[in-house]
């Protein structure tokens, strides 16, 4: 997702899959999937294909969705009390939460960073 020149997140993507509506955000690791006409929603790893076949019980319930686009951040709540939450950030490009999770070392490079006796185990 493209962050605005006011640094504002775009509002979710909509998406038709099998008949249902499906909005769609996008965190730093992970698709979330939102069935708002059902009240469900699911979690996919980055890369995976939104289009995939799913059970039922491939989806979980939710109860209220807020989406703080200023902040970039959304709250899931799972159950009528409020509770029981899952928070997020949206990811952005660029993204001011994530950076670069993902970085490539030499096993040697490991090694020269451990003390003689972890480097032993």
């Amino acid at each position: 997702m493209e962050i605005d020149a006011a640094g504002v997140m775009p509002a979710m993507a909509t998406l038709e899959v099998a008949g249902a509506t499906l909005r769609i955000l996008e965190s730093c690791r992970s698709l979330w999937l939102f069935d708002p006409t059902r009240m469900r929603f699911r979690r996919l790893p980055l890369g995976a294909h939104i289009d995939t076949p799913s059970s039922d019980r491939d989806w979980t319930g939710y109860h209220g969705l807020d989406l703080d686009l200023v902040a970039g951040t959304f709250v899931v709540g799972l159950n009528p009390d409020g509770t029981h939450l899952l928070r997020a950030w949206v990811h952005g490009e660029p993204c001011r939460h994530c950076g670069d999770v993902t970085a490539e070392f030499s096993l040697s490079a490991l090694r020269s960073a451990l003390s003689p006796e972890e480097a032993a185990l």
